[in-house]
């Protein structure tokens, strides 16, 4: 079934296009239960306090050291290198469990790193991590969401996920399979984001210009041969493919097709979300919406539902779809 972009979740995100808030009640009804439990159905205030103090081995991918750390260190560096410290709490405590989640995935996943490290510290790898330093002004926050969400995870059919996060959607997170032609992880669903920009840290619609002779060289750097003169180059793009949210799947030039994720990492764009025009000079102008891959949890997105009133939990599973959060061990 096909998704209509412009149709927002009834009552979810109404309350954006209004500018106000959501009553408790409506919240309750519009968004999906949730039961945050341990081994046995206990509370979490039950549960153990030791979860985030097992130890962690993590490639440091600049030094090459293997630093062996606490879950709780590690995930601080995380949140102070992927998610700005000002952010409402709800939203740093949902990426404090996006970025355990996915270490748990990765751990269970058997991914390994030169040393055998589940981790490293490469954004373009796993997760970035910065080191704790104890005079940042935002570090007491960053640590308070870490601890108030010792242990919890996001499951799905019981296993914790592949919890993907990224900046912003420009307005609608995309599905896995649309972006990566794998059907594998359904809870990877696209929904309506909305009221980002309030939360970005740039601008949510952003230009970039570009000489055809720069756009050729990268691509052909990357072994496509395309034939085409440089001049020529936008009159030479045809068949371009987009997702339902409107992302590149993939465009022709001179005949060669060419991912859209592939033609956005040759020319460093904030994301595939994006749409060419002719400039002046004869360059060419990318518009791009959105900063990053698109897939799984808006970080802007859930700072704005946090600002409205949202939990953690209700975030998390709001980006993922049918997922629980629950308590789970480290092993």
């Amino acid at each position: 079934m096909g998704k209509q972009i412009l149709k927002i979740v009834p009552i979810l995100l109404s309350v954006f296009l209004q500018g106000g808030s959501v009553p408790t009640h409506q919240r309750e009804a519009a968004m999906p239960s949730v039961a945050v439990q341990g081994p046995l159905g206990m509370a979490q205030s039950c549960l153990s306090t030791e979860a985030d103090s097992g130890k962690i081995q993590v490639y440091h991918h600049k030094t090459g050291e293997t630093m062996t750390l606490s879950m709780d260190a590690y995930l601080q560096g995380v949140l102070r290198g992927e998610m700005q410290g000002d952010y409402p709490m709800e939203a740093l405590k949902a990426q404090a469990v996006a970025a355990r989640t996915y270490v748990y995935y990765l751990k269970n996943a058997g991914c390994t790193h030169p040393g055998g490290e589940p981790v490293c510290t490469d954004s373009n790898c796993c997760q970035a991590w910065v080191p704790v330093e104890d005079n940042w002004i935002y570090g007491p926050r960053v640590a308070e969401a870490v601890r108030e969400t010792e242990g919890i995870v996001v499951t799905y059919d019981g296993a914790p996920i592949k919890a993907m996060y990224f900046s912003s959607s420009g307005g609608h997170t995309e599905d896995y399979a649309a972006v990566w032609n794998d059907l594998s992880y359904g809870y990877l669903q696209g929904v309506p984001s909305l009221n980002e920009q309030a939360y970005a840290f740039t601008d949510d619609v952003f230009m970039q210009e570009f000489s055809g002779w720069t756009i050729l060289t990268q691509l052909r750097s990357r072994g496509y041969s395309i034939s085409c003169d440089s001049a020529q180059l936008l009159e030479n793009i045809t068949n371009v493919r987009r997702s339902e949210t409107g992302r590149v799947l993939s465009l022709q030039i001179d005949g060669v097709t060419i991912p859209g994720t592939e033609f956005r990492n040759c020319l460093g764009l904030r994301s595939t979300h994006f749409y060419l025009q002719k400039m002046s000079g004869g360059n060419i102008g990318i518009v791009t919406l959105g900063f990053g891959h698109g897939v799984g949890l808006s970080q802007c997105g859930s700072a704005a539902l946090a600002e409205a009133g949202y939990t953690y939990q209700e975030i998390l599973q709001y980006y993922y779809t049918g997922v629980a959060v629950e308590w789970m061990p480290f092993r």
